[in-house]
């Protein structure tokens, strides 16, 4: 193979590539054994309903009169109607069959 005009970085973008992958994995197994990446908190049945009751009462700080309102549909009878009738029409358009000659 010519290597005559080629870079130096497409001759090695493979073992670029691949050494990148290597260090990322080695990366990612080292944080296994580093600390303690998979430890959870723990919370007993006595404790689960206050944290319920902290998390309501923050989420209902969150939803005062200062939060925007909700969309408002301006003419739902109008829509209500316009199902009504379509649900009224026929499901195929014409009531008749056309058959085709098949000659």
């Amino acid at each position: 193979m010519k290597t005559k005009g080629i870079t130096v970085w497409e001759q090695h973008a493979e073992k670029i590539v691949l050494g990148l992958a290597g260090l990322l994995f080695v990366a990612i197994v080292a944080k296994q054994f580093i600390g303690n990446p998979n430890v959870v908190d723990q919370v007993g049945p006595a404790d689960i309903d206050q944290l319920l009751i902290d998390d309501a009462e923050r989420l209902l700080a969150l939803m005062d009169s200062s939060a925007p309102a909700p969309v408002q549909i301006d003419e739902p009878i109008r829509a209500a109607s316009y199902l009504h009738d379509r649900m009224a029409e026929p499901l195929v358009p014409r009531l008749e069959l056309v058959l085709m000659d098949a000659n």
